[in-house]
């Protein structure tokens, strides 16, 4: 049973179990199979088009029935010219270190969608 929690946690399409915006979820880069990049996105309640973030997340077990799982945005190149700023994560200083581009579906390039900032998930 908590296994079963974690995996659908962890999951990119683990949002659908509690969040009715949810939209769909795919892994975008794996560092690991503990740290993964995400892309998720979700119908907007106060616009008409969809948003999304691109959260680096990390999963650790500590013990047997304590798994930490945390996500947060980075600086991501995804190629929508609407929102090209530098983005300063004030609680992990590694997530300001990276600089990393990744070639987005063209929904997103053609700015149809609206990107958001994730600052802090703690799962």
């Amino acid at each position: 049973m908590y296994n079963d929690i974690v995996n659908k946690l962890w999951n990119p399409h683990g949002d659908q179990y509690y969040d009715e915006n949810f939209i769909n979820g795919i892994i975008t880069h794996i560092y690991n199979p503990n740290l993964i990049i995400i892309q998720q996105r979700y119908r907007n309640p106060t616009q008409s088009s969809p948003k999304y973030p691109y959260p680096l997340a990390t999963k650790v077990e500590i013990s047997k029935d304590t798994t930490i799982m945390v996500c947060g945005s980075t600086n991501i190149n995804d190629h929508n010219n609407a929102n090209q700023k530098t983005y300063i994560n004030t609680i992990s200083e590694f997530s300001n270190s990276l600089k990393i581009d990744i070639d987005s579906e063209e929904d997103i390039k053609k700015e149809k969608l609206e990107k958001y900032i994730l600052t802090y998930l703690d799962l």
